[in-house]
């Protein structure tokens, strides 16, 4: 226990994709940044957050808590990555990449992971959409 308490009161820093980079939306990428041992702290749900990575493609069961910064980052060919501006804007629902998202992060999914992919899709139907795991779902 004491060694858990170790680890967690260091703290760090746990990134979560939310959209892919892809040449479609100019090589950009939209992170959740988050404290990687929130659950573990009792940190309250961020409901926000969670409806955002809902939005994005994500099953309910993927929630965030405590403080999520939100931050976007743009894939140079060649290597190179910057981070460029995330408005508050970019927060709402008609903003381009949130609309995008679901659908590049399914494409995403089943060319790096077509047998998780296949297997989400098996469990979807009109009321049911499809959920997976891992990373690019």
């Amino acid at each position: 226990a004491d060694a858990m308490r170790a680890v967690m009161s260091k703290g760090g820093a746990e990134t979560f994709r939310l959209a892919v980079p892809t040449d479609a939306n100019g090589r950009e990428a939209v992170y959740a940044y988050l404290d990687e041992a929130s659950a573990l702290k009792g940190l309250p749900k961020n409901q926000r957050a969670s409806a955002l990575a809902r939005r994005c493609g994500f099953p309910a069961s993927c929630e965030f808590c405590g403080d999520i910064f939100v931050g976007r980052q743009k894939w140079h060919k060649g290597g190179m990555v910057e981070n460029i501006d995330f408005s508050l804007a970019d927060l709402e629902t008609s903003a381009l990449w949130a609309r995008r998202a679901e659908i590049e992060n399914l494409e995403f999914q089943k060319e790096t992971q077509p047998e998780e992919h296949a297997r989400a899709q098996e469990g979807a139907g009109p009321s049911m959409p499809a959920s997976g795991t891992g990373d690019g779902y």
